[in-house]
């Protein structure tokens, strides 16, 4: 919602590498912002590394005061 109200354009995950075994993998995915990558960001599962890489780049946003 922060990006598209200050039209930066709707954030995109894309999925880098997916390791370790099957019983706990490991994922690590890249956000992207009009297909540039802006911060890429590892979890247990595929919805807490897309988490992790949203709320990294809202602190880097708000930083920037954008």
């Amino acid at each position: 919602e922060y990006t598209q109200q200050r039209k930066l354009g709707t954030p995109q995950y894309q999925l880098v590498l997916m390791s370790g075994p099957s019983h706990k993998p490991n994922f690590l995915v890249a956000l992207l912002l009009n297909e540039k990558e802006m911060v890429r960001a590892e979890g247990g599962s595929k919805k807490l590394a897309e988490q992790k890489a949203a709320e990294m780049l809202l602190k880097e946003l708000l930083k920037e005061k954008v």
